[in-house]
């Protein structure tokens, strides 16, 4: 009994799920609202143990993973700024009974260099779960590991300096130390809330994709892993930042420590035979199907110059889309999910200043554009799939 109430355990041979909370402070006020949608798991607030210290992440998640109960199976660490799916609880339950030897990420970054371009892949696919990759931060917004797992990563964090601040790059550390995969559940099980990072972290920081999501007990979350090991394009990926489109690679940019410099940027132009699909190709799809209408030439030209990068990205994400299912029967993408792929990549990869000035209908035609970009891509991607895409 709780409070009066029967809180029904898990059935037998389901995962029992208990949850930490990493709180600062000033926000004590989302606790309430977190915990009562967690329900009916069992959940324990982790205070900062030192705020007057300094943003330190590192800190509370050192005392949020060592709070992982004797009889849970699984222990999930959220913190204080989510906001968390309906029916979570079931829904969590469904994707650790699927993976239950996995680290689960319930949220990537909607612009997270390399994790958010293989879950909008795997998105468009109709796959539930993207293999993140290990050079890359994992996303700590709401994360669950086994128990043990739990504690040996919060013996792990005692272990590391002071200076180190980050949680996100030592779980990633300790997870390829170990060789645990990392996979991210898609759509995802939370959104980031608003309000300014604590960490003082710029910008915004919203989920990849959180719409389309099926009621819980049903056999999504049993489809397959989208397979990401196709020859070169296994290290690649597509961003679009500050409006302009690029590709980047692993292992030609330098195989990078978490530790070291920013990712290489090489423009789309330069590197789309990565992803196997000619430059000349994007350019001519682009100048059939786009007529950007707008006040004066310079404007005009502006728009045209933005267009054909999130043209170039939805193309070459479609074709990534396309070889992975061919045309094959299979798992097909909601057109909620579809909508929210390329919603959140245009959103995401816009200058600030073409965000404010392009105006609401120029916005809403980029993401139409970037959207038939993604089916022209994907109908290329499906006529020019080989055997070893499959």
């Amino acid at each position: 009994m709780d409070n009066g109430r029967l809180v029904r355990g898990p059935a037998p041979g389901r995962p029992r799920i208990a949850v930490a909370i990493m709180v600062h402070p000033s926000r004590r006020r989302n606790v309430r609202r977190i915990v009562r949608t967690c329900a009916p798991l069992p959940v324990e607030v982790v205070e900062d143990p030192d705020p007057a210290a300094g943003p330190n992440p590192l800190r509370t998640a050192r005392v949020a993973w060592a709070a992982a109960r004797a009889e849970a199976t699984h222990h999930l660490v959220l913190q204080d700024d989510v906001v968390l799916a309906d029916a979570f609880a079931p829904h969590l339950e469904d994707l650790v009974a699927r993976w239950p030897g996995h680290a689960i990420a319930l949220y990537v970054n909607w612009n997270s260099p390399f994790n958010s371009y293989r879950v909008r892949c795997a998105a468009l696919t109709g796959r539930p779960w993207a293999l993140l990759v290990p050079w890359e931060w994992v996303p700590t917004l709401g994360l669950v590991l086994p128990a043990q797992l739990a504690r040996g990563l919060a013996a792990y964090l005692q272990t590391l300096p002071a200076s180190c601040t980050e949680d996100d790059d030592a779980v990633a550390r300790f997870c390829a130390a170990l060789g645990v995969p990392v996979l991210a559940a898609v759509p995802h099980l939370l959104e980031h809330g608003q309000g300014p990072s604590v960490a003082g972290r710029p910008g915004a920081r919203h989920a990849t994709v959180t719409a389309g999501l099926p009621p819980p007990g049903t056999d999504y979350w049993h489809n397959p892993i989208l397979p990401y090991d196709h020859g070169r394009r296994r290290g690649a990926a597509v961003s679009v930042v500050a409006s302009a489109c690029y590709v980047r690679h692993w292992a030609l940019d330098g195989e990078r420590s978490l530790a070291s410099a920013p990712y290489a940027w090489t423009r789309w132009s330069q590197r789309c035979d990565l992803l196997e699909v000619p430059r000349d190709l994007i350019v001519s799809t682009f100048a059939d199907r786009v007529r950007p209408a707008a006040r004066g030439t310079t404007d005009r030209d502006r728009v045209s110059r933005v267009a054909l990068e999130f043209w170039a990205a939805g193309f070459m994400l479609g074709a990534e889309a396309g070889r992975a299912i061919g045309h094959a029967a299979g798992p097909q993408p909601a057109a909620a999910v579809r909508d929210d792929v390329v919603r959140t990549w245009v959103r995401s990869g816009l200058d600030e200043h073409d965000a404010q000035t392009l105006g609401s209908v120029t916005l809403r035609r980029l993401a139409q554009w970037c959207g038939e970009a993604v089916e022209q891509g994907h109908r290329f991607g499906a006529r020019s799939r080989r055997p070893d895409d499959r």
